[in-house]
């Protein structure tokens, strides 16, 4: 049987019953709070005996073991760290096996997969690398959970793990996502301190920062800086600008990003593919319920000049209008 607690350890007769069903029963002595891994009694919920059940067969059974634990644990049987404390001390898992629980949680969408990701950051059998925090801030980005994201940030520089690109590129996408324009912008100056060269992910989030907050001018000049150094945006960034001027009736603006998008190779060479992008783009428009206004008009009859597809895109557009109104009346 084997005992755990923050202070010590106790090893009598260690027993661990890898293929059995275990859960980890609480024990209190004194002033220590003790675990003790016990086989599970048949007390378990039918909701965590079928978990159980479908766990992989060919998973190896110290990952097994740690699962079940995890599927019948409750706060009522003490601290989640102290079961994975005890998991590591008896099992001693590697790395593989930390990352084949972890898949294994997140499949399940069970609801102690985050508390399981960042105990494993403290662990050295896990051996931890900056994309595993990467994953997670960006895990926590995704729920809108800003503050802790900022605390694994904060606590994987405490570890003395060195910001890279990616990882900054992740809180500028997050701060963006969640309108902090601030915070977006500090993040995007601590990438140009690193001192490398800007890629175009983290170039395309701070456009569409600064798109997302109403100023596409700011976006437009970030546009520029890449195409003075060659480094060309996805066909996304470039759409997001143009429906930004656009919903501002700002004609210019819209006329020199329809520039550069030609001049980024955006624009499709055959004739086909180009009546494609015009009607694609103006169908974009309309489920984004954007009113092109007269000058805007203009330029994207200037633009489909230029793509040599006018005609073809007014017949489709002529057919478009006769059809809408006929379901209208």
């Amino acid at each position: 049987m084997f005992y755990f607690d923050s202070h010590k350890h106790y090893f009598d007769s260690v027993i661990v019953g890898v293929g059995a069903e275990e859960i980890v029963k609480e024990v209190v002595e004194g002033n220590y709070k003790r675990f003790r891994w016990n086989e599970i009694r048949h007390d378990i919920t039918e909701e965590q005996k079928q978990a159980i059940a479908k766990l992989p067969f060919k998973m190896v059974k110290r990952c097994k073991a740690v699962l079940r634990q995890i599927i019948c644990f409750s706060v009522e049987k003490g601290r989640l760290c102290d079961v994975l404390r005890a998991w590591v001390a008896i099992m001693k898992p590697t790395r593989a096996d930390w990352l084949s629980v972890l898949k294994e949680l997140k499949n399940m969408d069970h609801p102690l997969y985050l508390e399981v990701a960042e105990h494993a950051l403290l662990e050295e059998s896990f051996e931890p690398n900056l994309r595993d925090y990467t994953k997670l801030i960006h895990y926590y980005s995704k729920e809108n959970q800003l503050d802790a994201a900022e605390n694994i940030f904060t606590a994987m520089k405490q570890r003395g793990f060195i910001c890279d690109q990616v990882i900054l590129t992740t809180m500028v996408h997050m701060y963006s996502k969640a309108g902090h324009l601030d915070r977006a912008e500090e993040y995007f100056e601590e990438i140009k301190l690193l001192g490398e060269p800007l890629d175009k992910r983290s170039y395309g989030s701070m456009i569409t920062t600064y798109i997302r907050a109403g100023m596409p001018e700011k976006g437009e000049s970030l546009l520029e800086e890449m195409d003075a150094q060659e480094i060309y945006a996805g066909s996304e960034v470039y759409k997001a600008l143009l429906r930004a001027y656009s919903m501002i009736g700002n004609a210019e603006g819209a006329q020199r990003v329809f520039d550069a998008t030609q001049m980024a190779g955006i624009i499709p060479d055959d004739k086909e593919n180009m009546i494609n992008t015009a009607l694609k783009f103006l169908i974009d428009l309309e489920r984004d319920g954007i009113m092109v206004g007269e000058e805007t008009s203009r330029i994207l009859a200037s633009w489909f000049r230029k793509l040599g597809v006018v005609e073809e895109v007014e017949l489709v557009l002529r057919d478009f209008a006769t059809t809408t109104s006929h379901q209208i009346s």
